[in-house]
Order: C-alpha cells, then structure tokens, then sequence
C-alpha cells in the first residue's frame, strides 16, 4: 500500500481532519486543522493567536497525524508561512471545493495559512503493523 496516498485519501475525505502536535517548552498545543495536500507538502489555516500559531511562529518543528486508526500515517516535518497570493488563490479555491468554507484570508490578524513541509512520515496498517511499518525520509 502506499502510504503518502493513504495520507493524501485521509486529508481528502469529507472531515479532511488533522490532529496537529507541538509542543514549545511554554505552551503545549494539541489541535485539530482542515487542510489541503498539494505538491507534498500541507497547506492548513490557523488564527495567529491560538496557542497552535503562537508555537509555529515561534518554532517551525510539527508532528501531525491523520485521524484514523487503521491507516495510519504520521508526519514530522517543519512549518513556514504561506504568503504568495497566487498559492493562496489556489488553495481558497480547493479549500471551497473540499469543505464548502470560503477561508478569509485577507486579515493576518485572524487567519493565517502554513505550509508544512514533511521530513520523514511514519505508517503502518493495523492490525499488524509490527509486520508492515514504513518510514519515508523527504
């Protein structure tokens, strides 16, 4: 099975949900995000205040998993702001047709769009993953 499609399925499915990991030393943050899968990388919105935004402004380094405990895929990698208008065109677009949600991007005081770029993942498919596990290195 490839794993990188089982990810990419998960993120497209109706909930497309993402639990998202971080933790900075000062404030841990454990979330959920909608997201688009795009060129392999993760495109996700989050308020810039949130404790999610605050620790990914401050450190880059994120962890994050799709929510299904059969397919299992998780993703540690880094986090840069995505801030080319033609990008964010594109994905306001793809985040319409995937969630029925117009995004409003246009106040940087509210919402704010990453990209997470993967460095290794992590999958395996129950029940036996201890037959199956794959580690992919970007």
């Amino acid at each position: 099975m490839d794993y990188l499609k089982a990810f990419e399925r998960e993120t497209c499915k109706g909930t497309g949900v993402l639990d998202i990991h971080r933790e900075c030393g000062w404030e841990a943050a454990c979330g959920s995000a909608w997201g688009i899968w795009k060129n392999s990388n993760f495109y996700f919105e989050t308020d810039p205040n949130s404790p999610k935004g605050r620790n990914l402004t401050k450190n880059p380094r994120i962890v994050f998993h799709v929510q299904d405990g059969m397919d299992t895929v998780i993703v540690e990698g880094a986090v840069e702001r995505e801030k080319r208008p033609g990008r964010l065109r594109v994905l306001k677009t793809e985040y319409v047709q995937k969630y029925r949600y117009k995004p409003d991007w246009s106040d940087e005081q509210h919402q704010i769009v990453f990209r997470a770029k993967p460095r290794i993942a992590h999958a395996w498919k129950a029940p036996r993953m201890h037959r199956n596990l794959v580690n992919f290195i970007f």
